[in-house]
């Protein structure tokens, strides 16, 4: 596969062995863990000085409140990662995905796709009779509000992280599969202690990864693809009240129920992310995009990028 141009960037400016990305992905993750555990700690200090004992354990973690915590949070993760990349491994911001060119453009079209792949999704399962969908009666629009803007943050980040850093980090040395892979077993990895998680759970993971990979090396863009990821996230928890890869969300605008039974196909506890019509559709889209990039890969082929400069 051809080169596009934040690799062949990554390629001329970064420092570093191919593997270290994987190190420090794993590293940043963990700080990431710590600081949403400070957050919290701070957080119930203030409530107990202003309001008094707090709720119990279970209730707190499971809050709303605790999960903008942790939503937020991937706003540090990836402003240490864009730092991480400059002072130290000596990258430009483009290297990463960055492309100033048509950003609107490209942050809308992310959210179309990321809508429509969700969209597949629940289709295929309210046609298996997998699932079913009515109105909330008592929708938090503000909570809702500050949602969107939570997962707009956490999923551009993860695409930051595990695309714009450790994907082209890779690709830049070993090849743009490699990179692929490697970044999409990263991927799978990080979700690997959530609730509900099972085998079949993380066969998706990782078949979303590769499609979000290839969605970034497609579109050479980490606003495209960031935008992809968020509004996936974002229409199953706060739009459809599914859990999001193992996490429940507690506002909605609809309520999922999902068919007992049926966890093989609708993921069960674990969300959508862990049924058989997400592996099928996951596996479609994978398909579609490897036949567009080759195509334009057999037109640019002469010049070695996927990408014209």
């Amino acid at each position: 596969m051809l080169e596009t141009k934040s690799i062949a960037l990554t390629r001329q400016q970064r420092t570093g062995r191919w593997w270290t990305p994987f190190f420090w992905g794993i590293m940043l993750m963990i700080a990431q863990s710590l600081l949403v555990m400070a957050a919290a700690f701070v957080f119930g200090l203030l409530y107990v000085f202003f309001k008094g004992p707090l709720p119990n354990q279970a209730d707190f973690l499971s809050s709303n409140i605790f999960f903008m915590l942790n939503l937020l949070s991937f706003s540090v993760l990836a402003g240490v990662t864009l730092l991480f990349c400059k002072k130290v491994e000596k990258r430009s911001v483009q290297s990463l995905g960055f492309f100033k060119d048509r950003f609107v453009f490209h942050y809308t079209a992310g959210l179309g796709i990321g809508f429509l792949e969700i969209l597949l999704v629940v289709f295929g399962c309210l046609m298996l009779g997998s699932l079913s969908i009515k109105v909330n009666d008592a929708i938090n629009w503000g909570m809702i509000v500050l949602l969107f803007l939570g997962f707009a943050v956490q999923g551009w980040t993860e695409e930051v992280l595990c695309r714009g850093f450790i994907m082209n980090a890779i690709a830049s040395k070993k090849g743009v599969w490699f990179g692929i892979i490697g970044n999409s077993l990263f991927f799978s990895f990080l979700h690997g202690m959530n609730p509900g998680i099972t085998v079949l759970a993380l066969v998706n993971l990782f078949i979303f990864g590769v499609m979000f990979s290839l969605l970034f090396y497609f579109s050479d863009n980490i606003w495209f693809v960031g935008a992809a990821h968020s509004v996936w996230n974002f229409m199953l928890g706060p739009v459809l009240g599914i859990e999001v890869s193992g996490q429940k969300i507690s506002a909605s605008i609809f309520i999922t129920e999902l068919s007992e039974g049926k966890d093989l196909i609708n993921g069960g506890s674990f969300g959508l992310e862990g049924g058989l019509v997400c592996t099928v559709v996951g596996l479609g889209i994978c398909g579609v995009l490897y036949y567009l990039i080759k195509k334009r890969a057999d037109n640019n082929h002469k010049d070695g990028r996927l990408f014209q400069n």
